[in-house]
């Protein structure tokens, strides 16, 4: 089993991003396997953005608050993710290259756990 190392990132684009956050659970040689977990709203657009990606797994999900991208992520079940369509063609097609699905799960609970740690305090100022 790899070690993954997570990397948390909270530098905006530029000035229209108000949240900005990038947690990445990783892992290196021999393979390189990578969760991404984004969250990230546009200023003055009342939009908050939640995107998961790696290891053959990906979401992405809008709302109008930050609380409610917490308790989407919260209350995503890793199962959902695993059975997802990218997933099922790259086990199909390309099942040497992909990472066993115990090694998918334990990346994306890391990059969860990460996320969520770092989007909490954040809901001291939501309303909803």
């Amino acid at each position: 089993m790899i070690n993954p190392r997570l990397t948390i990132e909270r530098e905006r684009r530029d000035g229209t991003e108000g949240v900005a956050l990038c947690v990445r659970a990783e892992g290196g040689p021999p393979e390189h396997y990578q969760m991404k977990i984004d969250a990230w709203s546009i200023k003055g657009t009342g939009e908050y953005h939640l995107r998961i990606d790696g290891l053959g797994m990906l979401r992405m999900h809008t709302s109008d608050s930050i609380a409610r991208i917490v308790k989407w992520l919260v209350e995503l079940n890793v199962e959902d993710l695993l059975d997802g369509p990218i997933r099922r063609v790259l086990e199909r097609d390309l099942a040497d290259y992909l990472p066993p699905a115990e090694l998918a799960v334990e990346y994306f609970e890391l990059a969860r756990a990460a996320a969520l740690g770092e989007l909490a305090p954040l809901l001291s100022g939501s309303q909803n």
